[in-house]
Order: structure tokens, then C-alpha cells, then sequence
């Protein structure tokens, strides 16, 4: 990563911080075990809410075995704008 990007992002995190911090917080606290998949819904949930407020189009997804996932995209993108693919879980494996 350039230096000027680095800063960049140093800059954005020291500048939402609290919210940042907030939305760690929320996630780290809402227990979600791999085996209750009913518990999954409020971590997607505090996704979507987070995603939402940030102009993204949030459609949920079955699954087919496990619980339900996500999908996200920025409601306007301009054409050929560089974009990312984030994948995760947010199951936190064991209760």
C-alpha cells in the first residue's frame, strides 16, 4: 500500500473511531454459536443496519445447510470504479 493511501486509511480509522468501535463492540457482544443458527439474525441484522446506513443495498440470502447470509452493494457506483469482495462468518463457532 503507497504511504498516501496508508495515511489515508489511518486517518479515516482515527476519524470514526468511536463508531468503529461501536460497531466491534455490538458485533463481539451478540453471541451467535454455529450450532443456533437463530442466533445468527441479530449479527446480520447489526450488518445490515451498518451497511445500510452506508448507502449499500443489503439482500439476505438462504442457506442451504447453515444459516442465512448476506450481500451487499453500494446502491450507485460509478461505472468501471474499482470495487471489493469481503467474506467472512459471523458465527463465533462455539457458545
Amino acid at each position: 500500500m503507497a504511504a498516501g493511501h496508508a495515511d489515508q486509511v489511518i486517518n479515516f480509522v482515527q476519524d470514526h473511531r468511536v463508531d468503529l468501535v461501536d460497531l466491534i463492540r455490538n458485533l463481539v457482544e451478540a453471541e451467535s454459536p454455529s450450532t443456533h443458527p437463530e442466533s445468527h439474525d441479530w449479527v446480520r441484522s447489526i450488518l445490515a443496519s451498518h451497511l445500510h446506513g452506508l448507502n449499500f443495498k443489503v439482500v439476505p440470502l438462504g442457506g442451504r445447510i447453515s444459516g442465512r447470509h448476506i450481500y451487499a452493494r453500494p446502491t450507485k457506483k460509478r461505472k468501471g470504479a474499482a470495487s471489493q469482495l469481503v467474506v467472512g462468518h459471523y458465527d463465533t463457532v462455539w457458545p
